[in-house]
């Protein structure tokens, strides 16, 4: 059976509350989808840490955060709101255009939207 993976994209560095928008989607597809949320704002820095990197930099950051978008091939990629604020989701979504990926986009107000009209039928529980 085929997994399949959402990463999850947005800004990270200028929105103090990323960490809680990265972990809400995560919950989300988690508990309505067969997806693996990739979460960069998670898994990111561990395996930063994990690499020796100690005190890593936004190029450090964007390095693995690439990294982890183009680990798997069966992954599409969601875009937070506002993530066009973002240069680094912005690199992202490039990325993704490029691998022609799938890409939905959340909007954590109203999540009900994000099921119904952006993902398939088939990737929900």
């Amino acid at each position: 059976m085929t997994k399949n993976y959402l990463y999850i994209s947005g800004p990270i560095s200028n929105d103090p509350d990323y960490l809680t928008k990265f972990i809400n989607c995560e919950r989300w597809i988690l508990k309505n989808t067969k997806c693996i949320p990739i979460n960069p704002a998670v898994a990111s820095p561990v395996l930063l840490k994990k690499q020796g990197i100690d005190n890593p930099n936004q190029d450090d950051y964007m390095r693995m955060s690439i990294n982890l978008l183009t680990l798997n091939p069966n992954t599409g990629i969601v875009m937070l709101e506002d993530w066009e604020l973002s240069e680094g989701a912005k690199i992202e979504n490039q990325v993704a255009i490029n691998l022609n990926y799938n890409i939905y986009y959340f909007d954590q107000n109203v999540p009900e939207l994000f099921s119904w009209y952006t993902i398939p039928k088939e990737m929900f529980k």
